[in-house]
């Protein structure tokens, strides 16, 4: 029951961050914040997402013992690549839409490359569910690292999105954004879905997460902010040590 309750206040929280205009993000400084949110990533891509590869692969590996692709000792590692390389090239269509001529998006044209963003977001959130939904999320400590992980990840992912279209992304890309998110915790939570499908998921989300980790969230040296990024080191660096 416990785990049942802090997963459905995470998608409620994550749901949240898309739904809401925080007024305090149009003043926060983007750069210390995208160096905070690089360093709680970085952890947790290397404590979490990396060893969850580990055990993705044995699973594959034990599941599927004669099945070439499967049961080879890289299957894992090669999904992950394959959600690195998938979300790379959303990442080239997003930085495309940026460059449009108007910043009206109503032509069929600009339409196209708006909706595109904006299903595949959506798509993201309800994978991100669906992990959610297949935790075990008895443990408080853990709760709150992921927790700050993943609404920073999303708030990168807000900003991003707000700032090319701001006017229709209030209109109407934050509303199937945050439906995504109960979408997949709702599919983990009424079907039985296999370990297999689940390790799967996980390995193509740690490739999203290991690319915005490392190619946007993380500044550039002209915007660095050493000591936030630092600092969100630290911070998730230490609620791991208490989980």
């Amino acid at each position: 029951m416990i785990s049942v309750t802090l997963g459905f206040a995470s998608i409620v929280i994550f749901s949240l961050v898309y739904l809401i205009d925080f007024k305090v993000l149009h003043k926060a400084n983007a750069a210390k914040l995208s160096s905070f949110a690089a360093g709680v990533g970085t952890v947790y891509v290397f404590i979490h997402m990396l060893p969850q590869l580990a055990h993705g692969q044995h699973v594959l590996e034990s599941v599927f013992p004669d099945f070439h692709f499967f049961g080879s000792r890289f299957a894992i590692y090669l999904i992950a690549l394959t959600g690195f390389v998938f979300f790379y090239m959303f990442e080239r269509i997003l930085s495309y839409t940026e460059q449009l001529p108007t910043e009206d998006y109503s032509t069929r044209y600009e339409l196209y490359y708006y909706w595109t963003n904006v299903i595949f977001i959506s798509l993201y959130s309800v994978l991100i569910g669906y992990v959610v939904g297949s935790y075990d999320l008895n443990n408080i400590s853990y709760q709150l690292v992921y927790l700050l992980a993943y609404v920073l990840h999303f708030i990168t992912i807000k900003w991003g999105l707000y700032h090319i279209f701001p006017e229709k992304y209030f209109k109407h890309a934050r509303y199937p954004i945050a439906l995504g998110l109960f979408i997949g915790y709702f599919i983990a939570y009424f079907f039985n879905i296999s370990d297999v499908v689940l390790v799967i998921v996980e390995a193509l989300l740690t490739g999203a997460m290991i690319l915005n980790v490392f190619k946007h969230e993380l500044p550039n040296e002209e915007d660095s902010k050493s000591r936030s990024f630092i600092f969100g080191l630290l911070v998730s660096t230490l609620l791991f040590m208490l989980i």
